[in-house]
């Protein structure tokens, strides 16, 4: 009886988290309900609503996925999105999306996480965020490593703003 009972708890409150994260984009876009829901996305939705270069899944990378993270919004009322990137091979990527409010149109876009297959015979990075919703801002933290190291030589953090016109600049 109680294990029924846990079972259920915990799929009420899976299921909470879902409808805030889902009603945090009410009166949105079907595309930015599907990042909410994460969802797989397709390419012709990332085509169609995005402004992610085509490299990242044409040729060598055309059985790259897709799949929605989260969404949000910076202070200055753009709406921020996080989507996954798996190019099946070696790397996965997470993109930001800057999306107009008024029209839910793609303004800017940036991978802002980055990993792949060490490999001990060359140097090796990471990148890494962090969101500052408050400011509209992020960072990017990203770590050099050298070639047979797991300890890193150089750290880069770099802070980026979205621009009220929905831009990202770098901020110095």
């Amino acid at each position: 009886m109680k294990r029924i009972l846990i079972v259920t708890v915990i799929g009420s409150l899976t299921c909470l988290l879902r409808q805030e994260a889902v009603a945090q984009t009410a009166n949105s876009s079907p595309f930015l309900d599907s990042i909410a829901e994460q969802d797989e996305l397709s390419v012709e939705q990332i085509k169609s609503h995005t402004l992610i270069d085509s490299v990242y899944f044409t040729g060598m990378f055309s059985r790259a996925g897709f799949t929605g993270d989260t969404v949000f919004r910076f202070s200055n009322g753009f709406i921020g999105a996080i989507i996954n990137y798996d190019d099946r091979m070696v790397s996965s990527s997470k993109f930001l999306l800057v999306f107009e409010p008024s029209d839910y149109r793609n303004t800017a876009s940036g991978i802002v996480y980055s990993d792949a297959d060490k490999d001990e015979s060359s140097a090796y990075n990471d990148r890494r965020y962090k969101l500052m919703l408050d400011k509209s801002m992020f960072e990017t933290i990203e770590t050099y490593y050298p070639r047979g190291s797991d300890k890193p030589n150089k750290v880069y953090r770099t802070k980026w703003k979205v621009t009220d016109k929905g831009a990202v600049v770098q901020v110095k």
